[in-house]
């Protein structure tokens, strides 16, 4: 693993490090009050786009063989500016609630929390499949929620957009019980 290489994965993870935190929630406020399905759909297509950059960097940096340092770090990085960015935006036009907005950025803390004290004590915890799976249920709602403007709600959209939320909500408690857990193991 190269360290500190300037990859294309990596140029790919940067541009989603610097464009979700400034482009995504400007939009969203901007934007998300118009409740027009040309805006919505505009803004469920670009942040489905920067999560989809969450895989294809991975998936580009392994199939490559241009995996680094550089990318493994900022990686993560770039994943939680995308995501806590968005549900702060989302919380702050009143479509999601903050209480799950605060479960989902609580869960990113536990678990860079426990890394940390991983890491201090000479151990690593791994990136695990419950977590991509996490990203990608969050993913997916939250391009539900950013859809399901107002004025095209009915009780179908609320349904979908309930059992989005449901799912996600659940696979981001297990993800982290499953990371709580591997760390008292390897503690």
């Amino acid at each position: 693993m190269k360290h500190f290489a300037i990859t294309l994965p990596t140029v790919i993870t940067l541009i989603r490090l610097v464009i979700s935190p400034i482009v995504m929630p400007t939009l969203l406020v901007m934007l998300l009050p118009a409740q027009s399905y040309a805006v919505t759909g505009f803004l469920a297509l670009l942040f489905s786009l920067l999560g989809a950059t969450d895989f294809l960097d991975g998936y580009m940096a392994r199939q490559l063989g241009q995996e680094s340092l550089l990318g493994a770090l900022l990686d993560p990085l770039a994943d939680k500016m995308l995501m806590f960015s968005t549900l702060i935006a989302l919380v702050a036009t009143g479509r999601v609630y903050y209480l799950w907005a605060i479960i989902f950025i609580g869960r990113e803390f536990l678990v860079m929390g426990l890394r940390e004290v991983a890491l201090a004590h000479g151990m690593m915890i791994p990136v695990m499949w419950g977590g991509k799976i996490k990203m990608f249920l969050q993913v997916l709602y939250i391009m539900v929620v950013i859809l399901n403007s107002k004025a095209s709600q009915s009780s179908w959209t609320v349904m979908v957009e309930h059992l989005t939320l449901a799912a996600a909500l659940a696979s981001t408690v297990y993800s982290a019980f499953v990371y709580v857990r591997y760390f008292c193991k390897a503690l």
